[in-house]
């Protein structure tokens, strides 16, 4: 009996924003990938420093999200800490008390904005890797790069 292989897309933060360790943790990742299966089976997506990133990259969308705009010093800080920052704006947001971040981030990721994020760059990645794939399955064929 085979074993049916499906792709997949892995998306990961790197939690390290130095270009040269982020770089190590791709070689990493992909070495292990490549063991498990074909390169045309698999997408490594990776986002530095943390998957949080995405909610600085696209303008407007924290205070759509009902969190208060983060200061200047806080958009600084986000590119090395966002998750960090955001769970200071979830709890300047909610009053006292600690944020349940895992929470609110569970139910906030359905209410982005799915056209916005589909355009940066790593999900435009995903994109391509997905519509690949689609092909494949609808035509048997692999898609014209």
């Amino acid at each position: 009996m085979g074993i049916k292989q499906y792709p997949v897309a892995l998306i990961l933060g790197t939690d390290v924003y130095e270009p040269t360790k982020v770089e190590e943790r791709r070689r990493f990742l992909e070495a292990m990938l490549d063991e498990t299966a074909p390169r045309d089976q698999w997408e490594l997506i990776l986002l530095a420093p943390e998957m949080e990133t995405i909610f600085f990259q696209i303008p407007g969308l924290i205070e759509a999200l009902g969190l208060p705009s983060p200061s200047e010093v806080q958009r600084e800080r986000a590119k090395h800490q966002p998750r960090a920052v955001l769970i200071e704006l979830l709890s300047k947001a909610g009053g006292r008390g600690s944020p349940d971040w895992p929470s609110w981030f569970r139910k906030t990721l359905p209410r982005l904005p799915h056209d916005k994020i589909w355009r940066l760059k790593p999900f435009n990645q995903l994109q391509h890797f997905l519509e690949q794939h689609q092909h494949r399955s609808e035509t048997g064929h692999p898609s014209p790069r």
